[in-house]
């Protein structure tokens, strides 16, 4: 692993059922992992790209990883910085939750969206499931959640009333 990671965009793609929320959850299956989470629970997630936006890398992983379609974000959007200076091209942005594992060296950076179309499992996850935020703790509890995501996931807890808010607010749109 090198001294330098890039910055994980990690994807919380949430969801309305049946009048309460859910949060999109895989199992890990990357054929390369060389961690020891193999098969842990987890979101969508990835490694940001030289010049990709954080949008443009949440899209693409979660494409990659489930098959869907961002549609929105939720919380944790960019917002575009004017600056006067020519070698920077600078955007800010409030993510819900940002979290660093210096023992696995990431920076994990949360977005809250909500996506389209229909998931297919892929190499590097399969065992999507729709799963409602009281059944979250049940399965932090469990421990096989991979450890990047876990505060994110404590977050949205705290989050569900606003996250329900924003998914009505989208319906309306």
């Amino acid at each position: 692993m090198g001294k330098y990671q890039r910055p994980v965009v990690s994807i919380l793609t949430v969801r309305e059922i049946d009048g309460e929320v859910s949060v999109l959850l895989q199992r890990r299956s990357k054929p390369d992992d060389d961690t020891p989470y193999l098969g842990y629970l987890e979101l969508p997630q990835g490694k940001i790209s030289k010049n990709e936006s954080m949008e443009e890398a949440a899209s693409r992983e979660l494409r990659e990883e489930t098959g869907l379609e961002l549609r929105a974000i939720l919380l944790g959007g960019p917002s575009p910085y004017g600056s006067d200076e020519p070698t920077s091209s600078l955007t800010t942005f409030r993510p819900p939750i940002c979290v660093v594992d210096t023992e696995q060296n990431h920076i994990g950076v949360a977005i809250i969206v909500t996506a389209g179309g229909r998931i297919t499992s892929t190499q590097e996850a399969a065992e999507h499931e729709w799963v409602a935020l009281h059944r979250i703790p049940g399965i932090l509890a469990s421990g096989c959640v991979f450890p990047l995501n876990r505060p994110m996931l404590e977050e949205l807890l705290k989050r569900g009333s606003e996250i329900s808010g924003a998914l009505s607010e989208q319906e309306v749109q």
